[in-house]
C-alpha cells in the first residue's frame, strides 16, 4: 500500500474536496535507446545556411520596396526626357526588379545617369549575393543529408536498433539489410534504398524520440513510490531481461477456428446479445427474432451461461442425435463456438492450447514461440522464421499488414522487461515532487469529466425519450456527441491563457488560484446526482524535464481514463508476481468503488493490449470472461436506466468502469472518465503551466508547406515556415490523416525531406519537451526518454465529509 495515501494531494472545491492517491507501483515506460547515440546530429550548416538565404531575401525585399517607393517613381517623373527605348527600359525594369532578376547592362548604366546608381550597385549586389547563397544552401543542404544518411547506417547497424526495427516490420528489415542493400553496401544506392534509408531514420528517431514500447520492443520498467526512501530514485542491480512471446490475436482467432473439435465434441455457448422471449430469441441489438420450435427452446434453456460440447448439450436437454440435428439450425446464430480465449487472458496462445490438447499445430506454434523467448538475437530470428514457414506451409496468414493494430502486424508479438524492472524505486524527494505536481491538475480535470458526463446523460435522455433502453441497442446508437457544459469550460480556460500576458519565453504561466476562479460558476451547474458516482481511476503520464525528477520540470503527457492496464495489462507477462501486482491494485479500486455497484464489458479481444477486469460484475459483450459465472451476465440482460445514468441488471444498479465503451453513453453510464483538456485554440497554444506543471505544450497549427517532394524546395520551404511561425528546432508533426506524431529535428535534412510523403493538410506541431538534453533516466550510461505511468485514484467527498 502506498505509504504517501495517508496524506494524498488534494483541493477544496466548491463541491467539497478532490483527493488522489497515487498507487504505489507504476511502470516507468521508455524506448531503451539512449537518445544521444542514437537520433542522428546533423551539424547546424544547412540550417545556418537557409538562414543566410532568408537574411539575403529580406535584403532583395528592402531594395524592391525602395524601387517602387523611390526610385520607380523619379524615373517616371523622367520620362518626358527620354528617348522611347529608354522609357521602354525603365518600364521593363519594373517587371525585372518585381522578379527579383539582374538588370540589363543598358538598364543600369541608365539608372546611373539618372542619379540612382547608388541603388542599381546595390541591387545587383543583392541579387548576385541571392543567388550566391542560394547556391550554398543548396550544396550544404545535399552535404548534410549525406552526413545524416552516414550516421543512420552506422546506428541502424547496431544489433539491438536491427533487432527492433525487424520486430517492428520484419519485411522491411530484410530490405533494408540485405546484402547489397543500402546499409551494408553503401556504395550502390538504387531504386528505392535512398527511400529505405530515409525510413530507417525515421525509426531511429522514433525509438530514441518516443516514450513507448516501440513496436513492443521497448523495455516494460516496473518501478515503485517508496516515500520511506531518501533517494530521489535508486535502480538497485541490474536483473535478468525476461521475454513473453506472444501469438496475435487475429491469428489466434484462425488457429481456433481451424483446430475447434467438430461434431459432438464442438464446443457452444449463448451469444450474449441474444435472449429468450417465449418461442423466439430477440438480438437484443437490432430486434432481430427468430423462431424456436419446442426442441431448440430446450436445448436454448440447457445451455444456462456456461459452455458445454453438442453432445452434452443434447443429453442435458434430453434430446437423441436426429433431434438436436433439426434443432439446432434454428439457433446457429445466436450461439458462440469455442474454444473462445479470454479477452484478457495474459497467455492467450497458452490458454488456446490447454483448449485445444488435440491440436498439434498449437502446440508446435507455443514451442516455437517459448524457444523464441528463450533465445538471444540473432538466432530467435531464425527460430521465428521457421515458426513462419510452417503457418506458411499450413495456409495461415503471418502478417496482416494492415492490421487491426499496428501491434499486431507479425503473427508474434513480445514483452520484455528492462535490467532495472521491480529495482527502480522513487523516494521521498520524487514522491513529493510528484505530490506537488498531481495538486494543480486536479480540479480541471476532474471537473471536466464531469461535466461531460452531465452532457453525455442529458443525450442520453434525450436520445431515448427518458425510457429504459437494452444497452446493446443503446451501443450501437448514433448519440450525438454535444458537449456544451464541458465546451464552456474549456472555452473559459483558453479564454484565461489568451488574457494573461506570456512570459521572455513565449510560456504562460498560471496559478491555481486563476484556474479555480474560472472553475467555480460550472460546480454550480451540477446537481447531487450529477456527481454520483464520484471516483475516478485515471492514468496520468508523467515527464520530467531535467537533471533530476526531484528538481525537474513536470509535464503531463497524456491522461488515461482508465489506469488498469498499467498494473494488469499485457506487459505484466513479464512481471515477477503480476497476479499479486494486480490483486493489489484490485483491493485499492474496490476501497474507492464499491464492487457491488460496478460492472465492467467484456469485449472481444482486438488487439495485443488487454484491459484487465476489474472488480464487480462482468457484462459479457462479444468476448469471455475470466470471472465465476456467477458474476457474469450477457449484455442482452442489461438494460440503460430511465435516467440514462447507469446500467440497470437483474442483480441491481451500476455504473461502468471507463474505457469499456468509447461513446456518448460510456460516458454517461461510467465512473468520471478524465481526460486530458485541449487547449490549442484554431492556431495552436502557448505553453501552459499552472503552479509550474506544463498542462499544454507549446503547438502550432499550420498547413503543410506547399513544395512537393522530398529536395531542397521543400527543406527551404520549411525553414521559412520555421522562421515566421518561431518554431523551436525539435518538434512532434502530426499529419491530420495520421494517428501517431513523428519526431522531427528541423536542423535535419532527411528528416525534414521525410515529411514530404505526407503531402498536403493541416498538421499540428508541439514542441519536444522534454527535450533530448534535458533527460534524467540514464540506467545504462546514456540519457533515455522516459514517462511514469502512474494509476491515480480520484475520490470526490462532500462539503459534508460525505462521499458523493
Amino acid at each position: 500500500m502506498n505509504p504517501s495515501a495517508d496524506t494524498p494531494p488534494g483541493v477544496v472545491v466548491p463541491a467539497g474536496r478532490l483527493s488522489a492517491r497515487l498507487h504505489p507501483d507504476l511502470q516507468l515506460r521508455s524506448s531503451g535507446f539512449p537518445a544521444a547515440r542514437l537520433l542522428p546530429r546533423p551539424g547546424p550548416q544547412a540550417a545556418a545556411a537557409t538562414h543566410a538565404v532568408r537574411a539575403a531575401e529580406q535584403d532583395l525585399t528592402a531594395r524592391q520596396d525602395a524601387f517602387r517607393e523611390r526610385v520607380f517613381p523619379a524615373l517616371k517623373e523622367a520620362f518626358p526626357g527620354l528617348e522611347r527605348a529608354q522609357r521602354t527600359a525603365v518600364v521593363r525594369s519594373s517587371r525585372i526588379v518585381a522578379h527579383g532578376r539582374p538588370l540589363p547592362e543598358g538598364t543600369a548604366a541608365l539608372f546611373a545617369t539618372l542619379g540612382h546608381a547608388p541603388w542599381a550597385r546595390g541591387w545587383e549586389e543583392s541579387v548576385g549575393r541571392l543567388a550566391d547563397t542560394v547556391r550554398a544552401a543548396q550544396h550544404s543542404y545535399l552535404e548534410t543529408a549525406e552526413e545524416v544518411y552516414s550516421q543512420v547506417r552506422t546506428r541502424v547497424a547496431e544489433p539491438r536498433v536491427h533487432q527492433a526495427i525487424a520486430q517492428s516490420s520484419g519485411g522491411f528489415a530484410e530490405r533494408l539489410f540485405r546484402p547489397d542493400g543500402p546499409v551494408l553496401d553503401p556504395r550502390r544506392l538504387r531504386g528505392k534504398d535512398r527511400g529505405d534509408l530515409m525510413t530507417a531514420h525515421r525509426y531511429l528517431r522514433r525509438f530514441a524520440a518516443r516514450c513507448e514500447t516501440v513496436s513492443y520492443f521497448g523495455p516494460s520498467c516496473f518501478a515503485a513510490l517508496d516515500p520511506a526512501a531518501p533517494d530521489a530514485v535508486s535502480y538497485g542491480p541490474p536483473r535478468p531481461e525476461r521475454t513473453s512471446v506472444d501469438a496475435s490475436a487475429w491469428l489466434l482467432r484462425d488457429l481456433a477456428a481451424r483446430h475447434a473439435p467438430r461434431g459432438g465434441d464442438q464446443q457452444v455457448s449463448r451469444d450474449p446479445l441474444w435472449r429468450r422471449e417465449s418461442d423466439a430469441l430477440v438480438r437484443t441489438a437490432d430486434g432481430r427474432t427468430l423462431a424456436l420450435s419446442p426442441d431448440a427452446v430446450r436445448l436454448w434453456d440447457a445451455l444456462g451461461g456456461d459452455w458445454t460440447t453438442l453432445r452434452e448439450l443434447a443429453r442435458t436437454a434430453g434430446l437423441q442425435a436426429a433431434g438436436l440435428r433439426a434443432a439446432l439450425p434454428s439457433l446457429t446464430p445466436a450461439l458462440r463456438r469455442g474454444p473462445l480465449v479470454p479477452s484478457t487472458e495474459r497467455h492467450a496462445l497458452r490458454a488456446l492450447a490447454a483448449a485445444l490438447p488435440e491440436a498439434p499445430a498449437v502446440h508446435t506454434l507455443l514451442q516455437r514461440l517459448e524457444e523464441t523467448a528463450d533465445a538471444p538475437w540473432p538466432e530467435r530470428e531464425k527460430i521465428l522464421a521457421g515458426a513462419d514457414a510452417e503457418l506458411t506451409a499450413a495456409g495461415l496468414d503471418t502478417r496482416r499488414n494492415a492490421g487491426e493494430h499496428y501491434g499486431d502486424r507479425s503473427f508474434w508479438h513480445e514483452e520484455r522487461s528492462g535490467p532495472h524492472s521491480e529495482g527502480v524505486r522513487f523516494g521521498a524527494p520524487t514522491v513529493d515532487a510528484l505530490t506537488r505536481a498531481v495538486g494543480p491538475l486536479l480540479e480541471p480535470l476532474y471537473l471536466a469529466a464531469l461535466l461531460s458526463r452531465a452532457d453525455a446523460r442529458a443525450e442520453v435522455r434525450r436520445a431515448f425519450g427518458g425510457r429504459p433502453v437494452p444497452l446493446a441497442r443503446a451501443a450501437t446508437a448514433d448519440l450525438p456527441g454535444d458537449r456544451p457544459r464541458y465546451e464552456a469550460l474549456r472555452a473559459a480556460l483558453i479564454a484565461l491563457v489568451r488574457a494573461t500576458p506570456a512570459g521572455p519565453d513565449g510560456a504562460v504561466r498560471l496559478t491555481s488560484q486563476q484556474v479555480d476562479a474560472v472553475c467555480a460558476p460550472f460546480w454550480a451547474t451540477l446537481t447531487a446526482p450529477d456527481t454520483i458516482p464520484s471516483a475516478a481511476l485515471p492514468g496520468l503520464d508523467l515527464l520530467a524535464a531535467g537533471p533530476s525528477p526531484a528538481e525537474a520540470v513536470w509535464v503531463l503527457g497524456e491522461v488515461h481514463d482508465d489506469s488498469s492496464s498499467i498494473v494488469g495489462g499485457s506487459s505484466t507477462r513479464v512481471h515477477c508476481d503480476p497476479e499479486g501486482l494486480y490483486a493489489d491494485f484490485c483491493a485499492a479500486v474496490a476501497r474507492l468503488a464499491d464492487p457491488h455497484t460496478m460492472a465492467g464489458v467484456v469485449s472481444r479481444r482486438r488487439s495485443m493490449h488487454i484491459t484487465p477486469e476489474l472488480p464487480g460484475l462482468a457484462i459479457e459483450l462479444s468476448g469471455l470472461s475470466t470471472k465465476p459465472r456467477t458474476s457474469v451476465v450477457p449484455v442482452a440482460d442489461v438494460t440503460v436506466s430511465a435516467d440514462g445514468s447507469a446500467v440497470d441488471t437483474a442483480a441491481g444498479r451500476r455504473w461502468l468502469y471507463p474505457g469499456d465503451l468509447a461513446s456518448t453513453l460510456h460516458r454517461a453510464v461510467a465512473l468520471p472518465a478524465v481526460v486530458p483538456i485541449d487547449l490549442t485554440g484554431p492556431d495552436g497554444s502557448p505553453r501552459v503551466l499552472i503552479d509550474g506543471v506544463v498542462v499544454e505544450r507549446a503547438s502550432w497549427k499550420l498547413p503543410a508547406p506547399g513544395a512537393s517532394g522530398p529536395g531542397y524546395p521543400h527543406w527551404s520551404a520549411w525553414q521559412r515556415l520555421r522562421a515566421e511561425r518561431g518554431l523551436p528546432r525539435r518538434v512532434f508533426v502530426r499529419h491530420q490523416a495520421e494517428t501517431k506524431p513523428v519526431f522531427v529535428d528541423l536542423d535535419d535534412p532527411v528528416a525534414v525531406d521525410d515529411l514530404a510523403r505526407l503531402g498536403p493538410g493541416e498538421l499540428r506541431l508541439s514542441e519536444c519537451l522534454p527535450g533530448p538534453d534535458d533527460l534524467w533516466w540514464n540506467p545504462d550510461g546514456g540519457h533515455q526518454v522516459a514517462e511514469l505511468r502512474i494509476a491515480c485514484l480520484i475520490d470526490h467527498t462532500t462539503a459534508e465529509g460525505a462521499a458523493s
